[in-house]
Order: C-alpha cells, then sequence, then structure tokens
C-alpha cells in the first residue's frame, strides 16, 4: 500500500513495459502520474539506465550523472 511508504524520492524508474507504476491499486500510465497520484517521488526520473553489462549493474547512462545523492558514509569509507 502507498500508505506504508514513507519516503521516495531521488530513484530513476524505468520499465521497458507498458505499465510504468501501480499506486494504491491505481495504474499510473508514466512518472507524472506517478507523482500526482503519491505526492511523492521528487526529484525522481524516468530514463533508460543502460548498464555496464547484465553482471556490472553501474550506470553509464549520461542523463542519470549527477542525479544521486549520498545517504550515509559507508563504513569501509571511513577506514581509508
Amino acid at each position: 500500500a502507498g500508505s506504508s511508504i514513507g519516503d521516495c524520492q531521488n530513484n530513476n524508474l524505468y520499465t521497458p513495459g507498458n505499465t510504468f507504476a501501480f499506486w494504491d491499486s491505481v495504474n499510473c500510465d508514466d512518472l507524472a502520474e506517478l507523482q500526482l497520484k503519491s505526492e511523492k517521488n521528487e526529484n525522481t526520473v524516468s530514463v533508460y539506465p543502460q548498464y555496464n553489462s547484465t553482471t556490472d549493474l553501474h550506470t553509464v547512462a549520461p542523463w542519470l550523472d549527477g542525479k544521486g545523492i549520498q545517504l550515509g558514509t559507508s563504513p569501509l569509507a571511513a577506514h581509508h
């Protein structure tokens, strides 16, 4: 249920299919409709992620450059 999601933003939501998303049992045809119905997904984009390979899921999509935000400090990064 959409009401159980507290915060949802700064994502890349993409599907090659005909249905973009469901929100509280309602079909959303695109990101704009999902944002309207959910009142969430600020700063979210919907673009093909263009991964390096099927095993290396780093994106090489230039349209995603600078879209990420740092959520916290990795324990490993603190030791380097």
